[in-house]
C-alpha cells in the first residue's frame, strides 16, 4: 500500500524517501490518530467506499521509537518501485 500512496501523492518529489517503522508504544507525548487520506497539495485523495484509515502522529517523533529503517527504491521518472530494509 505504501508504494501506491507514494506513486499517487509523491511521484513528482525528487528527494529520496526513507521509511521508518516505529513502535507507537514508545512514543512520548505524541498521540496517534487513524484518519482517512487527505489531499496533498493539488492531488486529491482517492475516494473509496471501503475507506482505509492511516496512522498520523501528532507530535515529535522520538528516535527511541524507531525500530527499523527502509530505503525506498524509485525509477528515474520518480515511480516508487520497492522498499528494502536497511541494516541498522
Amino acid at each position: 500500500m505504501l508504494l501506491s500512496v507514494g506513486n499517487h501523492f509523491y511521484k513528482s518529489v525528487k528527494e529520496p524517501f526513507l521509511l521508518l517503522r516505529i513502535d507507537v508504544t514508545k512514543l512520548i507525548d505524541a498521540p496517534v490518530k487513524y484518519e482517512p487520506a487527505a489531499p496533498v497539495g493539488d492531488t486529491e485523495a482517492h475516494s473509496n467506499k471501503n475507506e482505509v484509515l492511516f496512522p498520523h502522529i501528532y507530535g515529535l517523533l522520538n528516535i527511541s521509537c524507531v525500530v527499523k529503517e527502509y530505503v525506498v527504491l524509485r525509477s528515474d521518472g520518480g515511480t516508487f518501485l520497492d522498499i528494502q530494509c536497511l541494516d541498522v
